[in-house]
C-alpha cells in the first residue's frame, strides 16, 4: 500500500551522483505514487539531478521542456 499518492501521475528520471542512495529515492519516488525511468523523454516530469550530472539526460530534459530538480526541490514537494 502507497503511503502518499504525492507523486501520482509523475515520472522521474535521476541523473548524477546523489547525496543518498538511489535505491532509496526511487522507493521513495515509488513508494508515494511515482513512476521512475531510467531515460528522459517527452512524458519525464521531472529530472532529478545530482552532483556531475550526464549531458545527454540534461540535453534531453532541455529539448522536452522537463522540469529540472534537486534532492532538496524533490524533498519539498
Amino acid at each position: 500500500m502507497k503511503k502518499d499518492a504525492k507523486f501520482e501521475g509523475m515520472t522521474f528520471c535521476i541523473t548524477g551522483t546523489l547525496s543518498q542512495l538511489r535505491e532509496n529515492v526511487i522507493f521513495y519516488i515509488s513508494d508515494n505514487g511515482g513512476t521512475v525511468t531510467t531515460a528522459v523523454s517527452s512524458k519525464t516530469t521531472y529530472l532529478l539531478v545530482g552532483d556531475n550530472p550526464g549531458s545527454s539526460k540534461m540535453s534531453a530534459a532541455n529539448q522536452f521542456g522537463t522540469k529540472i530538480i534537486n534532492e532538496e526541490d524533490l524533498e519539498n514537494m
